[in-house]
This record gives structure tokens, C-alpha cells and sequence, in this order.
């Protein structure tokens, strides 16, 4: 699962672009820091950040977006399989299926878009009360990876 840099951005662009075209985001950022990229969009409120890493399925962040030491900056954000751990889990277990088989990049992309116009709009339109349930799943998976990771 290759691609260059140049083509992930491509791509995300084309299958996020109703962020761009319906909800007020701009690309903010792209950035190439091998093996990894990363674009990130955002809008007034929120951030969205697809990171693609060689040999790795791409995965997509949203954060809350908020002033700190007078920068525009995430000050919290969570996985979008969290969300979807939450909300519909038929959906996280379709997408990390794909993440997991290692499937087409664009298909990934594609599932990815999807699953934020049907479980995001809220929090692309600056709605982060669903955070606080988020935290919890993300505390756990944390604390699952440092045991695999570290013995702990």
C-alpha cells in the first residue's frame, strides 16, 4: 500500500472535498515528514487531519480548534474509529476492516468521508459535546497499547 505524498493529498482532497465545497474548510496544511504525511483541513471551529504512514492504512483525526498563546491550535481531538466506536459500531468495524486488510487507499478514504457526513456533521459544525464520551474509549485504547507496547 504505496503512494506518494503528492497523490494521498490528491486524494484526500477529492474524497473530503464536501468539507471544502459544503462546510467552509481550507487545506490549512500539508506536510511530508517520511515515512509520513499529512494534510490537515480545517474551518472555523474544528480540524480535520488525514495521516498517511507507507505500508499503513490511513486514519483521520477531528479536533476542536481554539486560540492558545494567540495560535489557532487542536486542543482536543480523537480518532474518527473512536467516534465511530461510539456511535455505530457496525460502521467501526466496516472501516477497520478495510484499515486492517489493508485495502485500496482510496476505498479507506472513501468509507472515511462517509462515515463523517453520517456520524461528524456535528462536530464538523462545531458541536464537541460527544467528546466527553470519546475520552473514556481513547483512555482505553491507550492504556491497551502502552500493555502491548511495554509489558504494562
Amino acid at each position: 500500500m504505496f503512494m506518494t505524498p503528492d497523490r494521498f493529498f490528491e486524494l484526500v482532497r477529492r474524497e473530503l472535498g464536501f468539507l471544502i465545497q459544503e462546510l467552509g474548510f481550507v487545506v490549512y496544511q500539508e506536510a511530508v515528514f517520511p515515512p509520513e504525511c499529512w494534510i490537515e483541513l480545517r474551518n472555523e471551529t474544528t480540524g480535520v487531519t488525514v495521516t498517511y504512514e507507507v505500508e499503513s492504512a490511513p486514519w483521520v483525526k477531528v479536533a476542536r480548534l481554539g486560540s492558545y498563546e494567540g495560535k489557532i491550535v487542536d486542543l482536543e481531538g480523537y480518532d474518527l474509529l473512536f467516534l465511530l466506536k461510539a456511535r455505530s459500531p457496525s460502521a467501526y468495524r466496516e472501516l477497520m476492516s478495510l484499515m486492517n486488510e489493508k485495502r485500496d487507499i482510496a476505498e479507506i478514504l472513501q468509507k472515511a468521508a462517509l462515515n463523517l457526513r453520517l456520524y461528524a456533521t456535528d462536530v464538523l459544525t462545531g458541536d464537541f459535546s460527544v467528546f466527553q464520551s470519546l475520552e473514556p474509549i481513547a483512555a482505553k485504547r491507550l492504556k491497551a497499547r502502552e500493555s502491548k507496547l511495554f509489558g504494562r
